[in-house]
């Protein structure tokens, strides 16, 4: 028998019914939503911003996000500033009227942040139409709709649960910083509350376009967000998972924030979305990972950041589960410290790939034994040009073993070799 020690993640199917009840610890089935509304806006074509490239297919990304989820959903895109106000307008008045929904706002696009007299933070989200700041400071506060104004809208919508997620980079002052301690569902969940996710801090570097949008996705995709694990993502499980996640793929350049209204009346509840368990089969889950090996180097510090990423929200497949492949039994076990590479991982670029500029990032699966040979690899993530070389990189070299209990073991690790032209 081969020993082979590997995380296994699920992909959870979810849908959710109008209804929507909620089993507290207690085993009460308790009702808490009567429906679910998302509205999603995308800003992209600016007159006066710069243009973001990735806003069009973040939208249908989320779209389909929320499809999944079994959440109606609204799509508005390239809003100048007073198309804005009236959709958020509506977004109150009509959509926010109904009080047992769980009410959801998505904003994509550019945002803002200026200074006070007094030196508070104030942040904006932009109309397409929106002069820059610098050049017509009059024009742009006219097309654009600041945090205040946003959390003054929160608080005239009669649904009870309301999450406002902004894909900008934003100051958190007007709402508390969530906390770590991410409670059990209980009587309090269904109270009211206005919960808020930005996808930076107004200081961050921007990262990778896209990025908070990915992690956001497979938070619901593969159960990551669902950090109990009980079947529900609450509003601040989503955040804790947001702030703890975007930070280590964009290699803490970018730092969401999450927390809840400063108002005590809408502050004790917790917005709740239901995912089914697991119905589909094991999937490994692969991230990319920002790591040049352009100069045959490999992040071994990012990487052990991801295998921890994946200990930490990944769901494993509990240990002594049996796998028949090629012919054996495998036995899956969790390992305490992953398989790491000894030296360098040297990347020769293959010329027919140059030719056609070729790049990207092949992901592979590689057993390695507990003396540190490599068994089988396999190819995870292709590139068609690149994959052999990829391999033929690894092959080369050696790893001291995954450790389990302070002993070596047969593992299988997750490695992303990156192709980079200069």
């Amino acid at each position: 028998m081969k020993w082979i020690t590997m995380f296994i993640l699920f992909l959870f199917a979810c849908t959710l019914s109008a209804d929507v009840y909620v089993n507290i610890p207690d085993g009460q089935s308790t009702y808490f939503y009567s429906d679910y509304f998302a509205l999603i806006i995308g800003n992209s074509d600016y007159l006066h911003f710069p243009r973001l490239n990735s806003v069009k297919q973040d939208v249908q990304d989320i779209q389909a996000m929320f499809n999944r989820l079994g959440i109606p959903t609204e799509t508005k895109e390239n809003l100048s500033g007073q198309q804005l106000i009236h959709t958020l307008n509506h977004f109150v008045d009509v959509n926010g009227s109904k009080e047992n929904r769980g009410l959801i706002l998505y904003y994509a696009g550019h945002g803002f942040t200026e200074r006070n007299t007094i030196n508070e933070q104030m942040s904006y989200i932009t109309g397409t139409d929106a002069q820059l700041y610098d050049r017509d400071k009059s024009n742009f506060r006219q097309n654009s709709v600041s945090m205040n104004q946003i959390k003054d809208y929160a608080k005239l919508i009669k649904s009870k649960h309301v999450l406002m997620i902004f894909d900008s980079f934003l100051s958190g002052g007007f709402f508390h910083s969530g906390s770590e301690l991410i409670k059990a569902l209980d009587d309090e969940s269904g109270l009211p509350v206005r919960q808020f996710i930005i996808a930076g801090d107004a200081g961050d570097e921007v990262p990778d376009q896209g990025l908070f949008k990915n992690v956001l996705i497979k938070g619901f995709d593969y159960g990551f967000a669902d950090r109990n694990k009980d079947g529900y993502v609450t509003g601040e499980e989503l955040g804790y998972y947001l702030s703890t996640a975007v930070p280590i793929f964009s290699n803490y350049a970018q730092h969401p924030r999450y927390g809840k209204i400063k108002e005590p009346e809408y502050d004790r509840g917790d917005f709740v979305f239901v995912i089914k368990p697991p119905i589909e089969g094991p999937e490994i889950v692969e991230f990319e990972i920002d790591d040049d090996l352009s100069e045959g180097q490999t992040d071994l510090e990012l990487l052990a950041k991801h295998e921890q990423f994946l200990m930490d929200f990944g769901t494993p497949r509990p240990a002594a589960s049996l796998f028949e492949g090629d012919g054996e039994m495998v036995e899956f076990v969790a390992y305490d410290d992953a398989p790491v590479i000894i030296g360098e991982l040297r990347v020769v670029y293959p010329e027919s790939a140059k030719r056609t500029n070729t790049q990207g990032t092949v992901v592979l699966e590689v057993e390695v034994y507990r003396d540190g040979r490599i068994g089988n690899i396999h190819v995870r993530r292709s590139i068609i040009g690149l994959d052999q070389a990829a391999i033929d990189a690894v092959r080369k070299v050696k790893f001291q073993p995954g450790k389990s209990g302070g002993h070596p073991v047969d593992t299988m690790v997750i490695i992303p070799v990156d192709f980079q032209l200069n």
